[in-house]
């Protein structure tokens, strides 16, 4: 919770990657590329709960701890052309709505930091932002680490930019978003 509001975290977990094969479990630092970002959103004081969704039960194996939740998500919205708007409300109707803000968090960004969930946190909650967004501060460009939303606002348009919405600038240095071979390689070096 922060300034009253409570948060929700989702983190997508799609194993049917097209372009980098299962890119979401290879081990990266350790690790499962996925659990980075679960592990960096629990040490986020801010954040109530996190949801992990997922095609995949097996997903839910991988991970044992009361503050992580698993959504096991229809293989209607685990496809190639599902839209992340489509799993997101899955998961808010499956909590009944009943947080103030979600932030998503893709695995994919895994250079993405607590100071990084914190700092935007802060700034959409403060500044009463609908949405927010973070951005690579080289070129402005949404980076995939970061994206934060009022509940009631994204169930009402369905996506995050609209009038009331902001960035948070990223450094390039971890604003890598890994979707080629090329990409994690780049990742494990940084």
């Amino acid at each position: 919770m922060l300034y009253g509001k409570s948060i929700l975290a989702i983190i997508p977990v799609r194993l049917g990657s097209k372009r980098l094969k299962l890119k979401n479990i290879r081990i990266f630092k350790g690790k499962y590329l996925f659990l980075n970002t679960l592990f960096v959103a629990k040490k986020c004081k801010y954040i109530d709960k996190i949801i992990v969704s997922s095609e995949k039960k097996k997903i839910s194996s991988m991970f044992n701890d009361k503050k992580f939740l698993f959504r096991h998500r229809p293989k209607n919205f685990a496809k190639d052309k599902t839209l992340a708007s489509d799993v997101i409300i899955d998961v808010l109707k499956n909590v009944n709505f009943a947080y103030d803000y979600f932030i998503y968090l893709q695995p994919t960004s895994p250079l993405r930091n607590i100071f990084d969930i914190e700092s935007s946190l802060k700034k959409a909650i403060y500044k009463n932002k609908q949405s927010l967004i973070s951005v690579s501060e080289d070129n402005s460009k949404p980076n995939g680490a970061i994206y934060i939303s009022k509940v009631k606002e994204f169930i009402r348009y369905k996506k995050f930019k609209n009038d009331r919405f902001s960035n948070y600038r990223m450094p390039k240095s971890r604003s890598i978003d890994i979707d080629y071979l090329k990409d994690f390689e780049k990742a494990l070096k940084a």
